[in-house]
C-alpha cells in the first residue's frame, strides 16, 4: 500500500529544495519542499490535474519515504536515472522504468534508483 507521493518541486523550479512530498492522503498543495528523498517502492504514475497545471506529468508513488535536508547515504547497487519528461529511464542504457525499490534523489537534482532483480532481468531481456 502507497503511503507518499513524491516529484519534482513544480511550485518552485529556483528552489534549491528540488523534491516534494507529501502523504498519501494529503492534497498535492500540503506537500513539503525537501533538499533530498529517500523513498521505497516507487512506481511512476501520471500526477494529478493540481500537479499537470504546473507542468509536473508524472509523480512517484512510494510504500515508504522521508524528506531530508541533508545528503543521503547511495547504496552501492543504485544506478542513476533521469526524466526525459514523459519517462524515468536507465541512463546505463536508456531503458524505460516504471517502478524501483529504493529511489533516492539527491540535493544536486540527481535521481538514483535500485532496481529489483525482476526489473533488471526484464531489461536485459527487451
Amino acid at each position: 500500500m502507497y503511503t507518499h507521493i513524491v516529484s519534482r518541486n513544480y511550485r518552485d523550479r529556483s528552489s534549491p529544495k528540488y523534491w516534494l512530498l507529501r502523504e498519501w492522503d494529503q492534497e498535492p498543495q500540503e506537500a513539503k519542499e525537501y533538499e533530498a528523498v529517500v523513498a521505497t517502492g516507487i512506481a511512476f504514475c501520471p500526477s494529478t490535474s493540481y500537479e499537470s497545471g504546473f507542468g509536473c506529468s508524472t509523480v512517484g508513488f512510494c510504500t515508504s519515504a522521508i524528506g531530508l535536508n541533508q545528503a543521503p547515504d547511495l547504496p552501492e547497487e543504485a544506478e542513476p536515472i533521469r526524466f526525459d519528461g514523459v519517462d524515468f529511464r536507465r541512463v546505463a542504457d536508456n531503458s524505460q522504468i516504471s517502478w524501483c525499490e529504493q529511489l533516492i534523489l539527491l540535493q544536486d537534482g540527481k535521481m538514483h534508483a535500485v532496481l529489483k532483480k525482476e526489473a533488471a532481468r526484464e531489461t536485459a531481456a527487451a
